[in-house]
């Protein structure tokens, strides 16, 4: 689990950095003409100051990318981060106990937070580092 918890902390590394660059250079909110006011064609993505971000002419893409505002995706990863500390504490447990040595309710949180930790690897599948054993369908 340790090479999980590692692989997930950089994969979040990355993309906080990333989310905190969009920020810098374009404070949030970010927000589009809804699908009811925008046109075919022609529209663009703004940040809180009104400033024009995009000029960005499919009404859906523009949407979408409203929804995607770089201070929702920090607020994301670090809901992911702390999911992720959960299982390295977890990963702690371990190293210094037998599994054994844990509960049926401990044995089956780890577990829990197991599972959590493979399920938020999956959007980093095509990432080289990715592991095909980390899929829940690989596993018995």
């Amino acid at each position: 689990m340790e090479d999980l918890v590692q692989f997930l902390r950089d994969r979040l590394a990355e993309d906080e950095y990333e989310a905190m660059v969009a920020v810098q250079r374009a404070p949030g909110p970010w927000r589009g003409t809804s699908l009811d006011e925008a046109p075919a064609e022609g529209g663009g993505l703004v940040d809180a100051n009104d400033d024009g971000i995009a000029l960005v002419h499919d009404r859906y893409l523009r949407l979408y990318m409203a929804r995607r505002d770089p201070a929702r995706d920090l607020r994301e990863v670090r809901a992911r981060q702390r999911i992720v500390e959960r299982c390295a504490h977890w990963d702690r447990v371990v190293a210094t106990n037998s599994v054994d040595a844990l509960s049926d309710f401990e044995k089956g949180e780890r577990t829990a937070w197991l599972h959590a930790c493979f399920a938020l690897a999956l959007p980093y599948a095509g990432h080289p580092a990715y592991r095909e054993e980390w899929r829940e369908e690989s596993r018995p």
